[in-house]
């Protein structure tokens, strides 16, 4: 039997505590600061007077909303003594749905280097969506923009110039983003730096989860901040379907970084996205990341190092590890070897068995699977006991925290009844063997696939051998330790990113964070189990797994792991059921009011199947396929209601030139709406398309969109101004063009409704409380 002298379990315990400390110290926020603050220095409290004043109201692109926060940036930027520039382009890019088209209003001011070798740009979007008041999307980068520029203002002058650019459009489909290319706002990318302030939530750590492909500069610049950054996010981002004006740049062949919140997303672009949602640590730590970091570029000579490749980057303690790829790459090599060295010693011993290795593998292969089904069974479960979680953005309610607890303890309890099959099926060596060969066959795939990824199973797997390896020496159990200092640094590894997995992800998708913490702690089990070393007997001489157990004991701890795996699901799935729903909690619903000026009527349509005693007083009856009529209706089902028919702001049309050139036929026409809250207009052509031009801008004919009812060609219009938007449309000659509009407005016709909508119930992201008017007309 092996002992483990007294102080192993301490020294143990000691590099256990540091590690998970590291990874919680590394997703904490700062306290926010005063406006007492000295002035070269980030106040909170001076930046939330920004967000107070551009959070009055929805801002989409072309209302008077957005009017008004432009008007607010452009007076204080002269106050601060920067010249700000408007900038007015139309201009069209393609969407996930359709392409959008709009005319957009960037705004920028440069404070100018004493000796500019390139620029940093920071960006931050100043629209909003149109159902809600934007405080965290994007008050908070507007505000940090702000902020930021008073603080270097306060100091010596940067040796680069540092240009502000507030971008509109980008919830339109990143219009602003696009424009401020055509424009020519941004330098030379072999010059240029780009920070691009988002938000995704309104608390919790700012990450930085995206840089771009020569990222190692940028990476670098952030290495002494507080900004949560690991290369993993980059892969993590790639996957999940968000966009920001950072992904157009990066296209464009920028660089930099795109950082933003993501905890606290219930509230993300609804109404209830105002002031008292945004935690002012948040914003404290969005300044205390990005202000060192573009104090940095600012003085850095862009041009030698933004060329300097790819990075892996990592947070440990308060620090990020920034590692070329090519380091990345050498450590990869490094890390097979030593595993292969330490794999071969142990068989040389005596103390492996292939079969048995190989069936630990197949064993803890299965815990990533194990785990995520169990994720995505308690998902389904919550949104059949309470359906109108679909409304809320990835899922996540208003307090998802024991939610995101009860499903960690369902995915620990996971992992440690799969690892101890394991090992009643194999020795101790022959399961650590096999999770080193494992860690590092799949490193070495990372590598190939997803580099910024590599790290999290290179590095345990390097401190991993060494608990394969070393023998007894000393009082001290040397086994033990070796395997808790690569427990230890298996924690720091993958805790950190683990744990902002369950925010980002949402528990739509807590299958994802739920099968990482539970190769996390599948990986720290088989590191601290003391029958791994190689002071075992020869195979031959004991031939089992575990040591042999009474039935009553292993039955008793099978029990007890089974029923905290269920206990975790159950409080899961039961907290997620029960979050509050109240004034300050609304539940999140849809509602569309839908006026067919062609047939005149109206009708209510909710694509949620989920019962409400406000949306139920609308619609009725079995989901059914909507009228493809309706372009924009985009879900399988809806529940629909008659309704009342009221004047609602309408889309209009007049045609102003109509030609037929050989076989091509020109139309020109101009669309609008009778009223701006009408932010959006739809237009879509049943028939073929050659080309087309919107503004003057060029889109490109056949199909566009998706339909199995006609209308396969589309774009949208956003912020049309009064004198409507010029459309010109290719189509073969003597055909007649038939084209639907529809004015697309972020609220319901009070007149239709019965009642107010009552406090305690609020649209979800969409939005998916509107009015939409349709209207067809034929030339």
């Amino acid at each position: 039997m092996l002992k483990v002298s007294r102080g192993a379990p301490v020294v143990g315990a000691a590099l256990l505590l540091a590690a998970a400390w590291s990874a919680l110290a590394s997703v904490a926020t700062p306290g926010p600061m005063p406006s007492s603050t000295p002035d070269n220095q980030f106040s909170a409290e001076r930046a939330m007077a920004h967000i107070r004043a551009v959070a009055t109201a929805p801002r989409p692109t072309g209302s008077p909303g957005a009017e008004a926060a432009r008007d607010y940036l452009a007076q204080t930027l002269t106050g601060l003594g920067v010249s700000p520039t408007s900038h007015v382009a139309d201009v069209c890019r393609p969407g996930p749905a359709e392409p959008a088209c709009g005319r957009v209003q960037n705004l920028s001011a440069t404070i100018p280097g004493r000796d500019a070798r390139g620029t940093v740009v920071l960006v931050a979007h100043y629209d909003s969506v149109p159902g809600g008041p934007g405080a965290s999307d994007n008050g908070l980068g507007v505000a940090t923009a702000l902020e930021i520029a008073r603080a270097l203002l306060a100091g010596p002058p940067p040796a680069n110039d540092v240009r502000l650019i507030f971008t509109d459009g980008e919830e339109a489909g990143l219009l602003g983003a696009a424009a401020a290319l055509d424009t020519g706002l941004l330098p030379d990318p072999a010059s240029t730096a780009i920070v691009n302030l988002e938000s995704r939530g309104q608390s919790g750590p700012v990450v930085m989860f995206e840089s771009g492909d020569d990222n190692l500069a940028m990476a670098r610049a952030l290495h002494s901040n507080a900004a949560v950054a690991t290369s993993l996010a980059e892969l993590v981002y790639r996957i999940l379907p968000h966009e920001t004006d950072f992904s157009v740049f990066r296209a464009a062949g920028y660089t930099g970084l795109n950082v933003a919140p993501v905890t606290g997303s219930a509230r993300y672009d609804t109404a209830r996205d105002d002031l008292s949602a945004v935690d002012p640590a948040t914003l404290q730590d969005m300044g205390d990341s990005v202000l060192p970091a573009v104090r940095r570029l600012a003085r850095t000579d862009l041009p030698a190092v933004l060329g300097a490749g790819p990075s892996t980057y990592f947070p440990v303690f308060d620090r990020l590890v920034v590692l070329p790829t090519t380091a990345a790459y050498g450590l990869g090599l490094l890390v097979a070897a030593l595993v292969a060295s330490a794999v071969v010693v142990a068989a040389r011993r005596g103390q492996l068995r292939a079969s048995r290795v190989a069936l630990a593998a197949a064993g803890l292969i299965g815990v990533p699977p194990a785990a995520g089904l169990a994720g995505a069974a308690g998902w389904w479960t919550a949104i059949h006991l309470r359906p109108d979680l679909v409304g809320f953005v990835l899922g996540d309610p208003y307090t998802p925290l024991l939610a995101y607890t009860g499903f960690a303890v369902a995915a620990a309890a996971i992992a440690l009844a799969v690892t101890s099959l394991v090992r009643r099926a194999a020795r101790g060596p022959e399961v650590l063997a096999a999770g080193l060969v494992l860690a590092t066959l799949v490193g070495a795939a990372a590598l190939i696939a997803a580099p910024g990824a590599a790290y999290l199973f290179l590095l345990p797997a390097g401190a991993g051998t060494a608990a394969l390896a070393v023998g007894h020496r000393g009082g001290v159990h040397p086994r033990w330790l070796a395997g808790a200092a690569a427990a230890a640094v298996t924690l720091a590894t993958w805790l950190p990113p683990t744990l902002l997995l369950f925010p980002t992800t949402g528990l739509s998708l807590v299958a994802v964070p739920m099968a990482a913490l539970g190769l996390l702690v599948a990986a720290v089990a088989v590191l601290l189990d003391p029958r791994a070393g190689p002071g075992l007997p020869p195979v031959g001489q004991a031939d089992g797994g575990e040591a042999p157990q009474r039935p009553a004991a292993r039955r008793l701890r099978v029990a007890a792991v089974a029923l905290l795996a269920v206990s975790g699901l159950a409080v899961g799935v039961g907290d997620a059921v029960t979050d509050p729903s109240d004034d300050r909690h609304p539940r999140q619903v849809s509602l569309i009011y839908s006026w067919d000026a062609d047939a005149g009527i109206a009708t209510w349509l909710s694509p949620y199947p989920a019962p409400n005693t406000f949306v139920d007083r609308y619609v009725g009856g079995r989901p059914t396929a909507p009228d493809r009529s309706l372009p924009l209706l985009y879900s399988p089902t809806y529940r629909s209601g008659p309704a009342r028919v009221v004047p609602v702001v309408e889309p209009w049309t007049t045609v102003a030139a109509d030609r037929t050139a050989g076989t091509t036929r020109t139309v020109t026409f101009r669309v609008g709406s009778t009223d701006a809250a009408a932010n959006r207009i739809g237009v879509y052509v049943d028939g073929e398309v050659r080309a087309a031009r919107v503004a003057g801008r060029p889109l490109a004919g056949g199909v566009n969109r998706w339909s199995d009812a006609g209308w396969r060609w589309g774009f949208t219009v956003v912020g049309a101004p009064v004198e409507g938007t010029e459309v010109q449309l290719d189509v073969p000659a003597n055909t007649p063009v038939r084209v639907r509009l529809l004015a697309q407005s972020a609220q319901l016709p009070a007149a239709a409704l019965d009642a107010p909508m009552p406090d305690d119930v609020i649209g979800a992201i969409g939005p998916a409380v509107q009015t939409l008017a349709a209207v067809t007309r034929q030339w």
